[in-house]
């Protein structure tokens, strides 16, 4: 064991916060809505996985940046491994039938997948930086973001994006 000693051992349980993980999962429904929990299950993991993928490709960028191709080869297998993953996912929310997701869905309200700030970002860092996109994703998406632990407020921007439809306090200096 390396650093202080602490009073109590790490655990499984404690580095990962597995308590604080698991209480995050509460489905709306009054009633017993089976699938709901899958649900919410799936969208969380593709959130976990979107903020690995920012990392990583962040890290492959450094990587390349200091002429360190070989290493960054390796993290691009890695962030591949990872896109595959995702696409697996879909697999098991097919599981689902549309009648099943149709029990919860009006809980739902106007949420939706495509509110998920870290997958516009990741379209971003990716290439995808149609204006028309940015400036709903800076106006809308962003301002929820503020405060995410460990997260940059604002993504890398082309350079020649427009941003005059974006709130000067969201536009990079």
């Amino acid at each position: 064991m390396s650093g202080t000693h602490s009073q109590s051992a790490t655990t499984y349980a404690t580095y990962l916060q597995i308590p604080e993980l698991l209480s995050l999962q509460q489905p709306r429904a009054s009633g017993p809505e089976h699938d709901e929990l899958l649900f919410i299950v799936i969208h969380q993991t593709y959130e976990l996985w979107f903020k690995t993928l920012l990392h990583e490709l962040s890290r492959a960028a450094e990587l390349l940046q200091v002429g360190r191709s070989h290493d960054a080869v390796a993290t691009l297998g890695r962030i591949r491994t990872i896109f595959k993953t995702l696409v697996s996912q879909v697999d098991i929310l097919e599981t689902m039938t549309p009648l099943q997701f149709g029990t919860f869905r009006d809980r739902l309200d106007a949420a939706s997948g495509f509110q998920s700030a870290q997958f516009r970002e990741l379209e971003i860092v990716l290439g995808q930086r149609d204006d028309a996109v940015l400036a709903r994703f800076f106006c809308l998406v962003l301002p929820s973001m503020i405060g995410f632990p460990g997260h940059s407020p604002v993504p890398t921007l082309a350079p020649h994006a427009d941003l005059s439809g974006v709130p000067i306090e969201f536009q990079r200096a």
